[in-house]
């Protein structure tokens, strides 16, 4: 039945937020030093190549087609008690350098200091490592602050990168 599949899954790689990120005002890369790390508990898998990350882009361990699927959470921090929402935008690059819009997340929180999550996914496809880049841009509602929640032994707020097959 399945005699002619082949360069099936090959790669997939789960990265956490290991730490909180405050949004003020703008939007910014969902980025700390040091803070995304790839998955190590559990059954996390072993690759001799995986995905790498500098400030917040991702870059592609191979060429092929690849889901990404996120998941933040977030916490409203503002003093307000107002309907509050939180938009996080994938975005990928294939010129190592202005980004699109490929996935919106919008998850709205109606009290401070309450916690929401809002999960997408997009498909990319890596035909130059050097130049196709992932990453994920969060914007609160102006007035409004929200913290993006992180931890190093919990995916709160992860990306997980499956490579589905040749480009």
């Amino acid at each position: 039945m399945f005699s002619d599949f082949k360069n099936g899954v090959t790669f997939a790689q789960t990265w956490r937020f290991s730490q909180n990120q405050a949004f003020s005002g703008g939007g910014a890369t969902i980025y700390s030093a040091g803070a995304w790390e790839a998955q190590d508990t559990d059954s996390a898998p072993s690759y001799s190549t995986s995905m790498s990350v500098s400030s917040g882009v991702f870059s592609f361990p191979s060429t092929g087609i690849y889901k990404v699927d996120a998941n933040v959470y977030f916490r409203l921090t503002s003093s307000t008690n107002n309907m509050a929402f939180f938009e996080t935008y994938m975005q990928v690059t294939t010129n190592n350098s202005s980004y699109s819009n490929t996935a919106i997340m919008i998850q709205s929180i109606s009290n401070s200091n309450d916690y929401a999550a809002m999960s997408d996914c997009c498909l990319v496809d890596v035909t130059d490592v050097s130049n196709v880049k992932f990453k994920m841009v969060g914007f609160p509602q102006s007035g409004h602050d929200v913290t993006v929640t992180g931890d190093t032994d919990g995916s709160y707020t992860s990306l997980t990168f499956t490579r589905l097959g040749d480009t």
